[in-house]
């Protein structure tokens, strides 16, 4: 009899995780005041836990919340594998590497395996942080992994954690967030549930908007500079519509342009006589609808200079990145090589979900490999990003109206 391949994947050493454990504990409980949800009745491995990604201290609470029960985490590849040293940690963690917005084969069988032996198995579905407080698209095929994970399903869902770490922000703030840890599926019922179902239900039940919720509770998060970084998300003017015109500086936010000007309080929100959106989330909807409206037009809905670097898994191997010129149409994007020795084109299918690293680069991924274009105006790189969606979300919804008719 043919002796079954080994994975290589175990469950989490106690020693290391323990510690990595106490020392997230410590740490969200004095920055964010973070107390350990009730436990679930009856609750024991194997089981999957999902998370919504609201800040980059999103893994100490998942390991707080569930402490003792140690968890593989599903991380993804540019993490986990972005130098050796940060490779051997997470190894030692038994932790999953995963392409981001990608299918990973790999990774899925990694992800069976622990539920196999009966450990647990800790993902984000959002897949990256969001860039304005509220859940962003979430990618499909979580379904059919559930489904064919076969165990119960529990969420550990935080709101307010976005303020704790915004992700245009320079420096953290100190505020209370709320956890909530709950069973939402068991494998009974996952059985019983078709794919697009589950998805629907996990999505319902993850999902967030720090500013909703914010607006209500009015909690203070403090820190310093509270408005330095969001020039990073908010590229266009609402006032003068004018790009590229939005500076901060200490809890300011200006406009070169037309001089209208704001404060970022410590709510989060920002208070103008000037500016008509009091929130970044709103801001950002309205200059996504304006990407909207110009990748309806048959022109050019963005140009600019950038590289293009090529990442593979394993993150460390890379090839040197390749100036050029970038062009976004509703046909998709296109980049060439200064002297124009070498052209890419990237179809509108490829445009849904957009990893990125605002004021730095976006990524599109491509079969085995992440195409990175580090841009050379980090002013616009959100409007990249918002303008990528939009080319996708047109291309799908004209071919969904083709299929109708």
């Amino acid at each position: 009899m043919e002796k079954k391949k080994d994975s290589g994947i175990k469950k989490p050493g106690p020693i290391l995780y323990n510690i990595c454990a106490w020392l997230s504990y410590a740490v969200i409980r004095i920055l964010f005041k973070f107390k350990r949800p009730k436990p679930i009745e009856g609750l024991e491995p194997p089981f999957v836990v999902l998370a919504n990604h609201t800040c980059n201290f999103d893994f100490m609470v998942l390991a707080s919340s569930i402490y003792p029960i140690r968890a593989n985490y599903v991380i993804a590849s540019r993490f986990s594998n972005s130098s050796r040293i940060a490779g051997a940690f997470f190894k030692v963690l038994r932790t999953i590497s995963k392409y981001q917005f990608q299918p990973d084969l790999g990774a899925i069988r990694k992800m069976v395996e622990v539920i196999r032996i009966g450990g647990v198995l800790a993902m984000y579905p959002y897949g990256q942080r969001p860039y304005h407080g509220s859940a962003a698209e979430m990618p499909p095929g979580l379904g059919k992994l559930l489904k064919l994970l076969k165990c119960d399903v529990v969420a550990v869902k935080t709101d307010g954690g976005s303020f704790t770490n915004p992700k245009w922000a320079k420096y953290i703030r100190r505020g209370l967030i709320d956890v909530d840890f709950s069973r939402i599926l068991t494998k009974e019922e996952i059985a019983d549930m078709d794919s697009e179902s589950i998805e629907e239900l996990v999505k319902m039940r993850l999902m967030f908007n720090d500013y909703e919720w914010n607006r209500e509770k009015q909690r203070e998060f403090r820190g310093k500079k509270l408005a330095e970084g969001i020039e990073k998300i908010l590229y266009k003017c609402p006032k003068c519509k004018t790009e590229y015109s939005i500076s901060a500086t200490g809890d300011i936010i200006s406009c070169s342009e037309c001089t209208a000007a704001g404060t970022m309080l410590a709510t989060g929100f920002i208070k103008s006589d000037d500016f008509i959106f009091d929130n970044p989330y709103d801001w950002v909807e309205w200059q996504r609808q304006e990407a909207r409206e110009e990748a309806q037009k048959n022109g050019v809905v963005i140009a600019g200079k950038g590289s293009l670097e090529i990442r593979v898994k394993n993150e460390i191997d890379r090839e040197e990145p390749v100036p050029g010129l970038l062009a976004l149409t509703k046909d998709g994007l296109t980049f060439e090589s200064a002297g124009g020795h070498e052209t890419k084109h990237y179809s509108p299918t490829k445009l849904g979900l957009v990893a990125n690293k605002l004021g730095r680069h976006f990524e599109i991924g491509d079969n085995s490999a992440a195409n990175r274009f580090i841009i050379d105006n980090p002013l616009s790189v959100m409007k990249w990003i918002l303008a990528c969606e939009a080319v996708y979300d047109l291309f799908m919804e004209n071919k969904a109206s083709a299929i109708r008719n």
